[in-house]
């Protein structure tokens, strides 16, 4: 992968999913925006961290979470790297 090119989104704000959004940044920063940051954010943040350093990447990375397990919120960030590496918003 590229680096990214401009902002990016996926998900929904359906119960169980979480909307992921990507900006290019220097250096990476994540937000979690969750009622559930006392008992999974650090899991979501090192689950960003691990998609991040496996791409070789850095963003800013915010997270609007619905109750979203592991493999959605990974399944979400993906989408929203391969969006904000493409040519066109």
């Amino acid at each position: 992968m590229g680096g990214l090119l401009h902002f990016a989104t996926a998900g929904t704000d359906e119960s169980g999913d979480v909307v992921v959004t990507v900006t290019p940044a220097d250096n990476t920063q994540i937000v979690l925006h969750t009622a559930l940051r006392a008992q999974f954010g650090e899991a979501m943040k090192q689950t960003v961290g691990e998609v991040l350093n496996a791409h070789h990447l850095t963003a800013l990375v915010e997270l609007y979470d619905r109750g979203a397990l592991d493999w959605i919120i990974r399944a979400r960030l993906e989408t929203a790297l391969a969006r904000a590496q493409e040519g066109g918003i």
